[in-house]
């Protein structure tokens, strides 16, 4: 499958430096009030600068449609673009699990379009999900017993889940809210996702679900 890169819309300009969220060096001017600052994701293939502001995961508004993000377990943070998944010229769309949302990061990576679909394990940063899922922390331990992360969303209901069947998919709760969950009975429920079928306790009991 080809991806082709497209400039952002409805991304703010301004004269007199380089654009809001547009790849910087140390040496570069930027606009609109922003400084050249270091991506808060990394992974393989990224880094760089970019044409932005600080801000406070949960209670900062950010320009031009864009969405905090920090690394994990720090409050402060940098705006980045959100991508749908397409990134301007020499950035990449990955996914930030602290956001909930794929961002575009200076850099280059294999992951520049989805690369997993809902349930499916990935790595964050670094993948990119289909379906309208994120990479986020999975309800049970991979089989080597360290956490592992699949793609998946924020649910009220099962009914909210992507490929939603009664009694394979499930809204439980998390670490950080209810997310879907692909339920099982056996290992061959959870084959074609590429995952295994594991025990978990929630705070509404015990369950078997999918997981890396």
């Amino acid at each position: 499958m080809a991806f082709v890169a497209l400039t952002l819309g409805c991304v703010p300009s301004g004269s007199g430096g380089l654009n809001l969220y547009e790849t910087c060096t140390a040496s570069d001017t930027c606009s609109m009030g922003t400084d050249c600052l270091p991506s808060s994701v990394s992974g393989p293939g990224l880094g760089g600068d970019f044409c932005s502001v600080t801000c406070t995961v949960g209670s900062s508004a950010c320009p031009g449609d864009g969405v905090c993000v920090a690394p994990p377990g720090v409050s402060t943070g940098v705006c980045h673009a959100r991508c749908a998944p397409i990134c301007s010229p020499g950035q990449s769309c990955v996914s930030a699990s602290s956001a909930g949302v794929a961002v575009c990061v200076p850099g280059t990576t294999t992951a520049v379009g989805p690369t997993a679909t809902a349930y499916e394990p990935c790595t964050s940063p670094g993948s990119v999900c289909a379906d309208g899922t994120t990479c986020q922390p999975a309800l049970a331990p991979s089989s080597g017993g360290t956490p592992g992360d699949v793609c998946t969303q924020a649910c009220r209901a099962a009914s909210d889940c992507p490929g939603f069947t009664p009694d394979l998919v499930a809204c439980l709760p998390g670490a950080s809210g209810s997310v879907c969950t692909r339920t099982c009975q056996g290992d061959i429920d959870c084959s074609a996702y590429g995952t295994r079928c594991a025990t978990v306790t929630t705070s509404t009991g015990t369950v078997q679900v999918c997981a890396p």
